[in-house]
This record gives C-alpha cells, sequence and structure tokens, in this order.
C-alpha cells in the first residue's frame, strides 16, 4: 500500500470532515436565529392573549356586576344574566386561549435556548476540526458568543418548564436560581416574564474576568445580552490573531465550562485531580480585584511573513504580495476562501493607491493574480452579506482592473464572455469603475460569441456589461446594426434575468438588458432613430410572456420609461401593417398588450403615475389629435392625422382591451378584472372632450357596470356583452365627430379598424 497515497486519503477525508462540520454549524445557526425570532413572535402572541384575557376578565366582572343589581324589572333582569352568562363565556375562552399561548412560548423558548446551545457545540466542533488542519477557523468568538443562550434565554427556557432535568443536561447547565420579581403590571396579570422589560432581572454577571470595576466594586455590565463593550478591545500582542476575523479566542459560557480547543488544536490543560486533603473550593469565592490593562509587548516577534500579519497591513504592494504568497497560511479548500477574502481586503485598503496595486500585482506575478480576481469575484458572489456590501465588494475589484497586467485584464475579459456560461466575472466587469478596454473586450468577445451560436445567457451577459456606460450603448448599437442589436436584446429577454452566487436577485443579477431598455429613449432620439426605438420596445414587450412574471420587474421598468417617451410613434410602428424595411410591425399583437397587462391590469397601484398616464394623459393626447378640427383632411386625398390617431386610439384600446382578457383568463378572481376593467375604459375612451364630454361619462359608466352585472354565469358572455358596449361607445362618439366634419372623414372605421385587427391576431376578436 502506497503510504503517501494513504496519507493523501487521510488528509482529504480529514478536510471534508471539517468542511461538514462548517456545514453543519452553518446550519445550525439559521436554526437557532430562526427559534429566536419564532420565541419573540410567541412572547408577543403571549402578551396579547393575556391582554384579552385582563379585558375579557373586566367585562365578565362588569357584566355580574350588572345582573346583581337590585330593582331590576324581570325583562332587564333577564337581559342582564344573559349578558352576564356570555361575557363569562367570553372569559372562559380567553383564559383558555392565553393558557394556550402560554404553553406556546414555554415550548418556544426552551426550542430557542436548545437551539442556540446546539449552534454553538457545532461552531465550536467546526473551529475544532478546522484549527487541526491549520486551517482559519469558520467562526469568530464573537459569531459564538452572539449565537450561544443568552442569561435572560436560559431563565425564560427554565421558568415554567416540567422538565428541569432534561433541560440541565441539554443546555450544560444548572437551572437559574430564581430572583425577585419586579411587579410589573404584566407580572401581576400572571404573565410570564423572560425579560427584564418582563418583569425578572437578569442573572447577575461576573465582571471580574473583563477585568474592570462595575458599580459598588461589582462588575460594570457590557450590554443585556452579555457580549463586551467595543471599548474593551484591546489591541492584540505581536504574533497573536487580532481581527475578528481570524483565529478566535475562547470565552466562558454559562454553567459547567465544556473545554475548548486552544488556537493551535492542542487540548486544553485539565487541573490535577482532588487529594482527600485538599480542601474544597469555597461555594462563594470573593471577587477578584480590578487589574489594570496591561500594556506590556512580548520580546519575542514573529517572522516577517508569520500568518499574524494580514496582507492588508503591509507597508508595500510587493510585501502584501508575499505574504499572500505563504503556503502555510492557505491550506485546503477554506484556506483558498480565506486567501480570497484577504487579497479583497488589501486591494479595499488601498484602492486609493495605483503605485501599491501596482506592486502588489507585480509581485503576485500573472498567473497568481488572476487566480486571485477570479477566487475573489467568487467569494463575493457566494458571500452572505447584504445587497449593499455585495455591491461595495464588486466595485472594490472593479476599481482594481485599472492596475492589472495587460495580459491578465485581457485574459479576465474574455473569460468573463466565454462561450454560454454564467462567470462570477461578470458582475465585477459589468461595474463602471471597471477599466473601459476591459469591458469593451468582453462586448466584442460576446458578440463575436453570439453571432455564432446565439444563447440567452450570452446576451445577458452582453446587456450587463453594456448597461454599465450609455456611452457603450450608443457605440454598439451603431456598430452592431438594428438588427443584430435588437436580436441579441430579444433573446437575452426570452429568459428572465439568471443570477450568480448566493445572492442571484442582488448585485450577481444579471438584469443589464432591462436597464438598456430605460436608458435606449434618451439615447436614441429623432426621426433617424424611430425606427431603432420602436423595434426595441417591440422585442423587450413581447418577451413579456402570456402571464404577469415578477421576475421581469428590471424590463418593465425600463420598458415604461421607454414607452412614455414615445408612445404614439410606438403604437404606430407595432400596429401598422406596413412592408417598409426596419419596420417594428408586430405581426403577433401581443406587445402592447403585455406592456399593459403588467402595467395597468395586473397591479394598477404599484405605479399609480403611470397607470394615470395610460389611464388619462396618453388617451387625452390622442382625443385631442383625433378630434382637431385643424387637421382634417382637404380635396388631395391624403389621409388625415385624425383618422391616423383614430388607428392609433383604436388599436391603443384593442391592446388594452387584450391585456384585460389576457388576465382575466388567467385570474382566479374573474369578477374583480372585470369590474376594474369599467373604470379603465371609461377613463380611456369615453370621457374626453371632444367625442362624449364629461357630462355624459356617469351615464356610460352605469351602461357598462349594468352589462357585468345582469347575472351571466359565463365570464366569456359578459365580456363580449362589455366589449361590444365599449366599441359601441367609443364609435357612437366618433360617428357624431364624423357627421360634424363632413363626408371627408371617417374617423370611426379607422378606430374599428386599429380595434378589432389587435383582437383579431389575439384570436379575442370572437368575444365580440
Amino acid at each position: 500500500m502506497d503510504p503517501a497515497a494513504a496519507a493523501r486519503r487521510d488528509e482529504a477525508a480529514r478536510q471534508k470532515a471539517a468542511e461538514d462540520a462548517r456545514r453543519a454549524a452553518e446550519a445550525a445557526r439559521k436554526a437557532a436565529e430562526a427559534a429566536r425570532k419564532a420565541a419573540e413572535e410567541a412572547r408577543r402572541a403571549a402578551e396579547a392573549a393575556r391582554q384579552q384575557k385582563a379585558a375579557a376578565e373586566k367585562a365578565a366582572a362588569d357584566a355580574k356586576k350588572a345582573a346583581q343589581k337590585p330593582d331590576q324589572t324581570p325583562e332587564a333582569a333577564k337581559k342582564s344574566k344573559a349578558d352576564a352568562d356570555a361575557a363569562d363565556k367570553t372569559r372562559q375562552q380567553a383564559t383558555d386561549k392565553a393558557a394556550a399561548a402560554d404553553k406556546k412560548l414555554q415550548a418556544a423558548e426552551e426550542k430557542a435556548a436548545l437551539d442556540a446551545k446546539r449552534a454553538q457545540d457545532a461552531m465550536g466542533k467546526a473551529n475544532a476540526l478546522a484549527t487541526r488542519e491549520k486551517q482559519t477557523p469558520p467562526f469568530t468568538q464573537r459569531d459564538i458568543d452572539k449565537v450561544k443562550p443568552k442569561p435572560n434565554e436560559l431563565a425564560s427556557a427554565f421558568e415554567g418548564t416540567n422538565r428541569k432535568a432534561e433541560l440541565e443536561k441539554l443546555l450544560g447547565t444548572a437551572a437559574p436560581p430564581k430572583t425577585k420579581a419586579v411587579q410589573t403590571p404584566a407580572a401581576k396579570g400572571g404573565a410570564k416574564s423572560s425579560h427584564l422589560e418582563d418583569g425578572v432581572a437578569p442573572p447577575a454577571r461576573d465582571y471580574s474576568r473583563l477585568g474592570i470595576a462595575g458599580p459598588q466594586g461589582a462588575a460594570q455590565p457590557a450590554s443585556l445580552d452579555g457580549e463586551p463593550p467595543p471599548s474593551l478591545e484591546m489591541e492584540a500582542p505581536q504574533g497573536t490573531r487580532s481581527t475578528p476575523d481570524l483565529i478566535p479566542t475562547p470565552s466562558p459560557s454559562p454553567g459547567p465550562t465544556v473545554p475548548q480547543p486552544t488556537p493551535t488544536g492542542e487540548p486544553p490543560p485539565t487541573a490535577p485531580p482532588t487529594t482527600p486533603s485538599t480542601p474544597p473550593a469555597p461555594t462563594s469565592p470573593p471577587p477578584t480585584p480590578p487589574q489594570p490593562l496591561s500594556t506590556e509587548k512580548p520580546t519575542t516577534r514573529p517572522p516577517k511573513d508569520g500568518p499574524a500579519k494580514p496582507p492588508k497591513d503591509a507597508p508595500t504592494g510587493a510585501e502584501a504580495a508575499a505574504r499572500l504568497k505563504v503556503p502555510m497560511r492557505y491550506v485546503g479548500f477554506l484556506g483558498q476562501g480565506h486567501r480570497a477574502s484577504e487579497y479583497l481586503d488589501t486591494i479595499r485598503a488601498h484602492q486609493n493607491d495605483p503605485a501599491y496595486l501596482k506592486d502588489l500585482y507585480k509581485g503576485l506575478g500573472d498567473k497568481d493574480t488572476e487566480a486571485l480576481f477570479k477566487d475573489a469575484s467568487r467569494h463575493v458572489a457566494d458571500s452572505p452579506g447584504t445587497a449593499g456590501e455585495q455591491t461595495d465588494a464588486l466595485k472594490v475589484l472593479a476599481r482594481s482592473t485599472h492596475q492589472l497586467p495587460p495580459a491578465v485584464a485581457d485574459k479576465l475579459a474574455k473569460d468573463a464572455a466565454a462561450l454560454d456560461s454564467r462567470s462570477p466575472l461578470t458582475p465585477v466587469l459589468k461595474q463602471p469603475e471597471t477599466s473601459e478596454s476591459i469591458r469593451r473586450t468582453v462586448l466584442d468577445t460576446a458578440a463575436a460569441a453570439f453571432k455564432e451560436s446565439p444563447s440567452v445567457v450570452d446576451a445577458q451577459k452582453f446587456g450587463d456589461v453594456l448597461a454599465s456606460d450609455p456611452k457603450l450603448i450608443q457605440d454598439y448599437a451603431t456598430s452592431l446594426g438594428r438588427d443584430r442589436f435588437t436580436g441579441i436584446l430579444a433573446k437575452g429577454f426570452e429568459h428572465p434575468p439568471f443570477g450568480f452566487g448566493r445572492n442571484s436577485q442582488g448585485p450577481t443579477r444579471m438584469d443589464g438588458l432591462g436597464k438598456v431598455l430605460g436608458q435606449a429613449s434618451e439615447l436614441f432620439k429623432g426621426p433617424a432613430y424611430a425606427d431603432l426605438r420602436a423595434n426595441i420596445f417591440r422585442v423587450g414587450a413581447n418577451s413579456l410572456g402570456d402571464s404577469t412574471d415578477p421576475a421581469r420587474a428590471t424590463q418593465l421598468d425600463g420598458l415604461k420609461k421607454h414607452f412614455k417617451a414615445d408612445a404614439l410613434d410606438i403604437i404606430d410602428q407595432l400596429s401598422n401593417n406596413t412592408t417598409r424595411a426596419g419596420s417594428a410591425f408586430d405581426g403577433t399583437g401581443k406587445g402592447l398588450a403585455n406592456f399593459l397587462r403588467d402595467t395597468l391590469v395586473s397591479d394598477p397601484q404599484k405605479d399609480p403615475g403611470f397607470a394615470k398616464f395610460l389611464k388619462q394623459e396618453l388617451p387625452g393626447q390622442l382625443h385631442r389629435l383625433v378630434t382637431d378640427p385643424n387637421t382634417l383632411k382637404g380635396n388631395n386625398g391624403q389621409q388625415s392625422p385624425n383618422e391616423k390617431y383614430a388607428r392609433i386610439l383604436g388599436s391603443y384600446t384593442g391592446s388594452l382591451a387584450t391585456g384585460y382578457l389576457q388576465a382575466i383568463k388567467a385570474s382566479n378572481d374573474k369578477q374583480e378584472l372585470i369590474g376594474r376593467a369599467v373604470d379603465s375604459f371609461t377613463g380611456t375612451i369615453l370621457h374626453k372632450a371632444g367625442m362624449v364630454g364629461e357630462a355624459v361619462k356617469p351615464s356610460i359608466e352605469k351602461a357598462l357596470t349594468d352589462l357585468l352585472t345582469r347575472g351571466e354565469a359565463d365570464y366569456q358572455k359578459q365580456l363580449r356583452q362589455f366589449l361590444v358596449g365599449v366599441l359601441n361607445q367609443a364609435t357612437r362618439g366618433l360617428q357624431d365627430f364624423d357627421t360634424k366634419a363632413g363626408e371627408n372623414t371617417d374617423t370611426e372605421s379607422k378606430f374599428r379598424l386599429g380595434f378589432n385587427s389587435i383582437l383579431e391576431l389575439n384570436e379575442f376578436l370572437d368575444a365580440i
């Protein structure tokens, strides 16, 4: 048997055990956090139940007193007795409810304490296994102190329990002595008190171990949860780890002390056994006198590049690189993550010192620089921090790209744009702080790969980096041409934005194409870009699908900005069936309907300002254009602007009808949506000046409502009645306008053409 192979297998097994222990501890920590939240909710529920009980008891007592009042008439006496009986029944129900809530609270508090203890033990075990493998412990002492059972949690768990001995065994501590309760109103009312404000003082603290004096010679508490105050954190002597994310030092926990491993992994020394001649220790030893904080420095200095010196504290970039290259500092899988974290800390600390970073990368060499940058990108993507913390780390990496060696920068850009693969590099390289040359390399490589083999992932990566700078959007829309550019957008919108890493809905989310939509209307202005603007909206709106998808929120926000900036021309091009090259005609008839469904029908209260634009401002503008007497066609046979805008108004109204039909078809509450449609259509086409006037709005609204309340069981019949009513009311107003305008005007038929064509394309025409 090969001893070396056996040793490697043993090492791999130990490292796997360490990683499994870390994951188990992380799961236990999350379980402890969830248990604490559940206990807090149970505490609030119990308090509410107790208040209801107290109110019910008072009401029952008052009712009983009223029933016992003398000189009542027989009717009054009968009524007061019935009231007293009802109040007593309510009191009993409230009492039972309060008892059940207290029982649930007791169980929740016991679970919170037990889960916290399990998490504490699991984190200690994970640290011990990591230390044994000469790896950085995954949990700091602050992490462990934060999760371990607090004195007030232990007191709550033991108070009222019927399994005291079992809890003492599981928690590894004796039940705390009962303290005199402060008689608060809640306590007097029978409330279970588990916090100081609930009526029980927390257990006394041993201040002597902090080396400071408390009030009247006692120790001074740091906080109610037992964590030491920040002011007590001293600078560690040279040769030790002082930062909280490195090797922790053990601290005592409540009850019997469980032996903890030393930072080197050695078992702690044990005291010699007590001999019979040794007198027993006093039960209450006098407190240790406060000792002044030591300011002595050890005489032995560690090696210059020893593990106690973080790379970020190195005076030069070259020395930081040397520390990052110490092999024994970063061992195994956890060591790789720790190295990425220290590299990120280093470039964060020196992000405003280009010379330092250049020296750092020179000292690392191209191979290590590339590996560290990739590891750090993945480390950030997988980090459990907040979105703000993650964004900050991504920007730190992005700023450092300006000092990367050219060969490394080029390699990272091309790797990020690799064919059909999600990369942790993309969230970094899409930041505006990234070197522009790197971003352009990503875009050029991704566009070339997309041309050879179009994929959704490649399109979304392209959009992510493109959205970082308006200038890039303009340049690549021009260089790629309208068809290639909108083709990339259409492909990327085939799937909701992908994510990368643990927080896939945060800064690593690939939603750049939606942001491109929001910028396009400002970047491509004027008649020369009309086709491009309309085509961009068409591909974005068509991809919204047959039902509202919350994952497309960024895309929808971009479409709203784009549509509002150029609504009339967009509707015209989407609905005008022409063979003109570059036409944005939507042969499916779904794009605008999908957009109106998601912005107005599904949740109009989400953006009331935009809903007002769709229901009032845009239709009002169209009505004014349709009924403008100054633009009626003359005798030259050309179509008047009035008729053009009547067709646009019809297409818009038909798209709105289709949007409602789609939503109603998919909804479980069809009647509610049909009812809302009355308001939308009344506000959209039936009450503007020049058609039917404000005065007749109430009667039209009533007529449409009546169509929906005739008792039809089949919602399709209701829709048919409703849409016919909409069309008849709208065209009646247009007929009146055409009659007054003369025989050369036919806005009514143009409106019908636009309205019916949209419903026909969506196969809803049979509804009318």
